[in-house]
């Protein structure tokens, strides 16, 4: 990988030249210089710079989204290869965007490689991100929560829809409700999990809320699930989690509730290929009939 690119996505991660100088053994102007350089050579600034502090620019933060996963497939390129050179094994790359995805996952594929000899490679990424590498054959199949206008060489398929419930700590006076009123809410902090980099998940909170007749104190977000978790489990916000959650105890300190007037609906869908390998569509329909008989 080009070294100014390993530079900028170290520095982006962590908002300073500094470190990054620290952590590859360089110079702080040799890093200042390799960005310079990198943002001369795309066209466009990466960075705001401002006295002991620095900033991602808007152009910048996309750039980071994108070129963080273009660096992953190329990680994911070459242990592929290794592990191909040394061993003929059969693969397929299972993309996902959330932990969401991958417990409904887990004991489905468990139940799949007791009867087929495989591996399974896992990539996170963003609905829009997973649609993009199945199209590039970079992942053969994916799953998330949500939806996409129909691309003409993928095929789409929703294997589950339902509703979000609330989730709220056991300590808070919410939790003794069977049913919340959406007035309940109103002077609750929402929280939501999100990648650190995006605006997507609260302008659609703030869309979903508006069309539903929802109003909340603010939004919070959280960069890690189970950062978001730990905030619902000690009533510092509450949070939507889908209905799913509410069949296994995932979390105690938290009580899913539903509400008068639904927030939401939410779909768990799959993408793949239209012309897919003879594993990954004997994959697929073990999924889709796991699904197809809950």
């Amino acid at each position: 990988m080009d070294d100014k690119l390993k530079y900028f996505l170290y520095a982006a991660q962590n908002l300073s030249f500094t470190k990054t100088a620290a952590h590859f053994f360089i110079s702080t102007t040799a890093v200042s210089k390799a960005i310079a350089n990198l943002e001369e050579k795309i066209g466009f600034p990466l960075f705001k710079r401002r006295y002991n502090s620095l900033e991602l620019t808007q152009a910048g933060r996309n750039f980071y989204e994108n070129a963080r996963f273009i660096a992953l497939d190329y990680e994911n390129a070459i242990k592929s290869g290794q592990h191909l050179y040394k061993d003929s094994q059969p693969q397929l790359t299972i993309g996902f965007s959330s932990l969401y995805e991958s417990w409904l996952l887990t004991p489905l594929l468990n139940e799949f490689r007791q009867h087929h000899k495989i591996t399974f490679n896992f990539t996170q990424r963003s609905i829009e991100q997973l649609a993009q590498g199945v199209s590039h054959n970079i992942i053969d199949l994916a799953y998330s929560f949500g939806n996409l206008p129909p691309l003409p060489n993928l095929e789409m398929t929703t294997l589950h829809q339902s509703n979000y419930l609330v989730g709220i700590s056991c300590t808070s006076s919410l939790s003794h409700a069977k049913v919340l009123d959406p007035s309940a809410l109103q002077n609750q902090t929402c929280g939501y999990y999100s990648q650190p980099t995006s605006l997507n998940a609260k302008r659609w909170l703030n869309a979903k809320a508006q069309a539903s007749g929802y109003l909340f104190k603010s939004f919070k977000q959280y960069e890690t699930l189970p950062a978001l978790l730990l905030a619902v489990a000690t009533d510092q916000c509450f949070a939507f989690f889908p209905d799913f959650w509410d069949k296994q105890p995932f979390f105690p300190e938290i009580k899913l509730r539903p509400t008068t007037q639904p927030f939401d609906s939410y779909k768990f869908v799959e993408f793949k290929k239209r012309q897919s390998s003879e594993l990954c569509t004997l994959l697929s329909s073990a999924i889709k009939k796991a699904f197809a008989n809950k």
